[in-house]
C-alpha cells in the first residue's frame, strides 16, 4: 500500500509539470553527479531505517528493508501532506499496528520515539558544529551567541538522556 500512495504522489506531482521543459534539464544535467546527488539520500534513509528497526527489535522483528521501505513511504507523504507532518507517522504506525496487531498508541508510541531519537540527533549535531564553528566569528558577540546555542542543544540532548528514565517511569505508573 505504501508503494501505491508514493506512486499516486509522484504521478500527480508529475502531472503538474511542464514535461518539455523536464525532458530538457533532464537532457542537460549530467547523470554521474544526478547519481551521486541522490547516493547520500538514500544511504540517509537507510541508516534511519536501521535506527527504527534496531529501536524496535525488543519488541518485534522489524526488517531493515521493511523499515526503511516505511520511513521512507512516510517522509514522501510528510512531503506531500500539507503544514503538519502527521500523514507520514500515521502510516508508519498504521504499517506497525498490522504486522504484529499493537493497539494504535504502541504502535504510534515507538512512531513518536523514533521522531524524539531524530530530534536529538539533530540536536546534537547542531550542538557540535555550533561549538566548533563558534571561534570562526569574528564578533565575540556573535561568537558567544554561537557558542551559546551550541552548549544549549548540547545540554537539552543530555537532559532528555538524563531524565528519559524517570520520565518512562512517572508516565508508567
Amino acid at each position: 500500500m505504501p508503494a501505491v500512495v508514493c506512486i499516486g504522489g509522484i504521478a500527480w506531482v508529475l502531472s503538474t509539470l511542464d514535461r518539455r521543459e523536464v525532458v530538457a534539464l533532464a537532457r542537460r544535467s549530467d547523470p554521474w553527479l544526478l547519481a551521486l546527488s541522490v547516493a547520500p539520500l538514500l544511504v540517509r534513509f537507510w541508516i534511519w531505517g536501521a535506527k527504527f528497526a534496531w529501536m524496535v527489535r525488543p519488541e518485534a522483528p522489524l526488517g531493515v528493508r521493511d523499515a526503511t521501505r516505511d520511513v521512507a513511504a512516510g517522509a514522501f507523504l510528510n512531503l506531500l501532506t500539507p503544514t503538519a507532518k502527521l500523514a507520514g507517522g500515521v502510516l508508519r504506525a498504521t504499517r506497525l499496528r498490522r504486522r504484529w496487531g499493537w493497539r494504535r498508541s504502541v504502535a504510534y508510541g515507538w512512531i513518536l520515539a523514533d521522531q524524539l531519537t531524530n530530534v536529538l540527533g539533530n540536536l546534537l549535531l547542531f550542538g557540535f558544529l555550533a561549538l566548533a564553528a563558534a571561534g570562526s566569528f569574528r564578533d565575540p558577540g556573535v561568537a558567544r551567541a554561537v557558542a551559546g546555542g551550541g552548549a544549549l542543544a548540547l545540554g537539552s540532548c543530555a537532559a532528555v538522556l538524563a531524565l528519559r528514565r524517570p520520565a518512562w517511569n512517572a508516565l508508567r505508573h
